[in-house]
């Protein structure tokens, strides 16, 4: 390989972009439907209470309704046509449920943070059923959780790439640190239970922790008082779906003292759109996908790993998509490299941020990843000073210290041809691995018979897919340019 191709390829500093259909399980024995252009307008008993609820609590009318599409199941879709600029969903403070709003319920005096809270919060109001004036709105949500990755059962959590089971367990232990908080809280505070027979379960507070999780979006007005993120759920906002396409503006505008999404341009009932949506309900920023009779939100460049993780689904063709080579990384083995020149050159890694291993929950730029037609920056630094054999000259380490700081392209014609053979090693065994897991989620008698979540051995089967298809396609390019 020539001098400097690997920086026409791959010269950018690439870092990972994101963190991470979420099948909304909204069901009704009641559910009448009728076709429509485009969908099939839902007229559900729980969605018209939820609605009268709307209307009598003062929420502004919309042009949404409840419907069912073919590509993303339940979402909202325009009644009519919406011109740009227009603000599609207004959400009233008093409707917004925040940190603040139910501090007048909790009181402030205990250590709970916004999560935390929220989550108490819906589990308790969950269990005062129609007691509480709230009910239209939690009787919306949804019933379980099954697709998210926290909820697997034990043999397909083992089967999620590793990088995936690293933060699944992350979260878990977040949920029940959560949990014991929270049960703290209530031991001394227990008049908040709808009655004094009663408790809350791990596996409520979970669902309850989960909902906010999956729907909350961020306040960008300032609340010091909100430990942990000022942060919120919001009616009739949370049911839209999600587009990663889409574009749009939204925040929460202190004259109309609402939470207003907008769209940046016009929508057009009764036209279609041949792009992928899937259900998502969490938004920073908030879109109208163009052209298209369903209204949907985008929280931001996000690949499936995380998505999976927070939410419950993946996206085909997702462009933010990677592939984690940590584990690759770990078990290569360079030629004539020691164990000991292993050691070292690993500390000197870990020394100067360049040390990807299972990091990525504190530093985001801390991975060694693949994504289509590009390898991470980060790794091909990492993979230079593997294959150094004279590491420890003077001169040689500072030729690669060069390149690191963008100095240089590449230390040497050797150096670059022997990085490329290891990450071809390294692509490889990340297909292999892809390999094996898809023989096991993919055979008849195997997992996805036996398990109670068949969407979600689909949703594993295809991550496993793509990063397949993502090594291949990385391993092609560099034979290519060989």
């Amino acid at each position: 390989m020539a001098e400097g191709t690997s920086s026409v390829l791959y010269g950018g500093r690439r870092t990972r972009l994101g963190r991470t259909a979420r099948q909304r399980t909204v069901k009704s024995q009641t559910a009448r439907v009728f076709a429509s252009d485009h969908g099939e307008v839902i007229a559900d008993s729980k969605f018209d209470k939820f609605r009268d609820w709307l209307r009598l609590t003062g929420f502004p009318k919309t042009k949404l309704t409840l419907a069912n599409f073919r590509e993303t199941g339940r979402g909202m879709m325009a009644t009519k046509d919406i011109e740009e600029g227009e603000v599609i969903v207004s959400v009233p403070e008093k409707h917004l449920i925040t940190y603040r709003s139910v501090s007048k319920s909790y009181g402030t005096d205990h250590g709970l943070n916004s999560h935390q809270l929220l989550a108490l919060h819906v589990a308790l109001q969950r269990q005062f059923g129609t007691r509480s004036s709230w009910y239209p709105y939690f009787d919306m949500l949804p019933a379980d959780f099954n697709t998210i990755a926290v909820m697997y059962e034990d043999k397909l959590e083992a089967l999620l790439p590793r990088c995936v089971q690293e933060e699944v367990a992350s979260q878990r232990t977040k949920i029940k640190a959560s949990f014991a908080a929270v049960s703290d809280f209530l031991k001394t505070n227990c008049q908040l239970l709808p009655s004094p027979s009663s408790s809350l379960t791990f596996k409520d507070f979970e669902w309850a922790w989960l909902c906010v999780n999956t729907r909350c979006i961020f306040l960008d007005k300032k609340d010091d008082a909100a430990r942990g993120g000022n942060i919120a759920l919001a009616p009739m906002l949370d049911f839209l779906n999600h587009s990663w396409e889409a574009r749009i503006q939204g925040g929460f505008d202190a004259a109309t003292k609402c939470y207003q999404i907008r769209t940046l341009t016009p929508y057009k009932k009764g036209q279609q759109s041949e792009s992928f949506i899937f259900l998502i309900v969490f938004a920073i920023i908030i879109i109208i996908k163009h052209y298209i009779p369903q209204v949907f939100i985008n929280y931001g460049p996000h690949d499936n790993f995380f998505i999976l993780k927070e939410y419950g689904f993946v996206i085909p063709r997702n462009p933010y998509n990677y592939v984690s080579l940590d584990s690759e990384f770990t078990e290569l083995r360079v030629p004539s490299e020691t164990n000991v020149a292993k050691e070292h050159k690993l500390g000197l890694l870990k020394e100067r941020g360049f040390l990807g291993l299972s990091s990525r929950q504190q530093n985001k730029n801390r991975d060694y990843t693949l994504r289509p037609n590009d390898i991470s920056f980060r790794l091909l630094c990492a993979l230079r000073l593997r294959v150094l054999a004279s590491f420890e000259h003077p001169t040689t380490f500072a030729a690669w210290e060069k390149v690191v700081m963008g100095q240089c392209e590449c230390i040497d014609e050797r150096n670059e041809r022997e990085t490329f053979e290891c990450l071809q090693t390294m692509c490889h065994d990340a297909i292999e691995r892809a390999g094996k897991a898809l023989e096991v989620l993919g055979s008849d008698d195997g997992i996805l018979r036996s398990s109670s979540s068949p969407l979600s051995v689909m949703f594993v089967r295809q991550i496993w897919q793509e990063s397949r298809d993502i090594a291949t396609g990385v391993l092609e390019e560099i034979r290519h340019l060989s």
